[in-house]
């Protein structure tokens, strides 16, 4: 099951865990507001630390501080609402970034034609058997945060889909062709992760309530499509899963 709100800070965690937890949450939000909010709010709180600032070495000192905030924020195209196809994506997959930034990181320098094509189906098979395999499944108590984890002996839908992400990666995968996906299940309306492959022979689905890597368009009766990461950037998700060129 995904979450959309960010859940309260759990019980018994270090000061580490705290801190990224609290950061996701703050990452999670401001993508949700819209970006002429947010230059609104980063300029009032620029003027706000520095009138308050005295000392006239810290107000130089902040100002410099606050103006690469500032850069960042503008950098972003204006826009008062999200566009059809962007969403916000799983709160667990913002926490899992700020764990694992390099799992959610763009790799322009790769492309498909780096991973051989007599390779790329028996990488795809090893990968979704012996992660299914591996990890032991597990049910999250109702109320309890859900954390997005690599190889953990025992986990859900989640940490197989993340794992089987982080192993062809390592494979030399590029991160636009392996895509995290949020479907839910017409049988039972449970939301779900799986890994959908954006492979030259079509797009498959490694998914650990399968045994085999089966085609994307054999689930069309068996899942329904709720976001996926963007190919361009996968920090970011979209509503449809984009065309091939």
């Amino acid at each position: 099951m995904l979450a959309d709100a960010p859940p309260s800070l759990p019980r018994h965690r270090s000061a580490i865990e705290a801190a990224r937890f609290r950061r996701a949450q703050l990452i999670h939000i401001c993508a949700a507001l819209p970006q002429r909010f947010l230059r609104f709010a980063t300029l009032c709180a620029y003027r706000r630390v520095v009138q308050e600032t005295r000392s006239a070495v810290m107000q130089f000192a902040v100002r410099y501080a606050v103006l690469g905030i500032l850069c960042g924020v503008f950098a972003q195209p204006a826009r008062s609402e999200p566009t059809i196809q962007n969403i916000l994506p799983p709160f667990g997959h913002t926490v899992f970034c700020t764990r694992y930034p390099q799992d959610c990181a763009s790799t322009p320098e790769r492309s498909l034609s780096s991973v051989e094509v007599s390779m790329r189906w028996r990488e795809l098979t090893v990968v979704q058997a012996w992660v299914n395999a591996a990890i032991s499944p597990r049910n999250v108590r109702p109320g309890q945060f859900d954390a997005w984890l690599l190889f953990p002996p025992e986990g859900n839908c989640n940490d197989y889909a993340v794992t089987k992400r982080h192993l062809l990666l390592d494979a030399g995968w590029p991160a636009s062709a392996l895509l995290l996906a949020e479907v839910q299940l017409v049988a039972t309306g449970e939301h779900h992760l799986v890994l959908v492959v954006r492979s030259g022979t079509g797009d498959w689905v490694l998914d650990n309530l399968r045994p085999l890597v089966v085609r994307l368009e054999e689930t069309r009766n068996y899942y329904r499509l709720q976001r996926i990461e963007s190919a361009e950037n996968p920090m970011s998700w979209t509503r449809i899963l984009a065309r091939r060129d």
